[in-house]
């Protein structure tokens, strides 16, 4: 890490999306707690959902997965807040190998 990085994370140091924590050595972009704590979702999630099957069959997904559940209370609405709307596309590619893995 180069001299303009040190001073540029002294400065500014990269906080966690979730909770807002600084991170730490190590970190890269969340937390290990929040990491941690995510509300993963199960790895073999696979429905259509009632909703998709009322959408014309041209559009009708096959697979649906999902990396964590989701409700509108927790601390993952920061995350998905931070995406859409604090341009922080970082995050959802990040999230994308999560996912991928």
């Amino acid at each position: 890490m180069g001299i303009i990085e040190k001073i540029s994370t002294i400065l500014f140091p990269k906080e966690c999306p979730v909770c807002g924590k600084i991170l730490v050595s190590g970190e890269d972009i969340f937390c290990t707690e929040c990491l941690l704590n995510f509300p993963w979702s199960d790895p073999d999630f696979q429905s259509l959902g009632l909703y998709f099957k009322t959408l014309p069959i041209e559009i009708s997904p096959e697979k649906l997965f999902s990396l964590f559940n989701y409700t509108g209370g927790a601390d993952t609405k920061n995350l998905l807040f931070a995406i859409k709307y604090h341009n922080r596309p970082k995050l959802a590619y990040q999230l994308g190998l999560i996912l991928g893995e």
